[in-house]
């Protein structure tokens, strides 16, 4: 036993099971070359950096993320646009993250372009829910622009 000025804690801190903690599933895909923009148009990954795990599947030089496993992501992009010769100044570009199809409220980045040859860096970080296996795209909403230096991070956090 102890006294008030040397206590005796008789307890014990509970401990994971040894090893390390499975395989993380992670994806991390880029595409340093300019592509042009199409209206309605997905961009292109064309190297995979990373891809670690079952739950998360990209085929360099396609457009589409496929999630095989339900849960929690993090969904992170960036890229540098520009605008292309012939677009009208000012003019406008925005690209968004589409899950299963459909674009995610609120997960868009945009820039309004006021001079020739400006460029803009366009980034989104986002957690979605996926209940069932689906696809990831990011989508351009206007022609006009070249997107280089794109970077689409995707880690599964955890279950539903």
């Amino acid at each position: 036993m102890g006294t008030d000025e040397e206590a005796v804690f008789d307890f014990v801190i509970p401990r994971g099971e040894p090893g390390s903690g499975g395989t993380p599933d992670v994806l991390a895909t880029v595409n340093e070359t300019a592509q042009s923009s199409s209206s309605g148009g997905a961009l292109v990954f064309d190297n995979n950096l990373l891809v670690s795990g079952s739950a998360i599947n990209h085929q360099a030089g396609a457009t589409d993320i496929e999630i095989n496993q339900p849960g929690i992501y993090q969904v992170t992009f960036h890229g540098v646009a520009a605008v292309e010769t012939g677009t009208a100044i000012p003019g406008s570009m925005s690209v968004r993250l589409y899950q299963g199809g459909t674009a995610l409220q609120g997960v868009v980045s945009s820039h309004t372009f006021t001079a020739t040859g400006e460029t803009s860096t366009l980034a989104f970080d986002v957690p979605l829910r996926a209940d069932n296996p689906t696809s990831l795209q990011v989508v351009v909403d206007n022609a006009g622009y070249s997107l280089s230096n794109l970077g689409l991070t995707v880690t599964r956090l955890g279950d539903v």
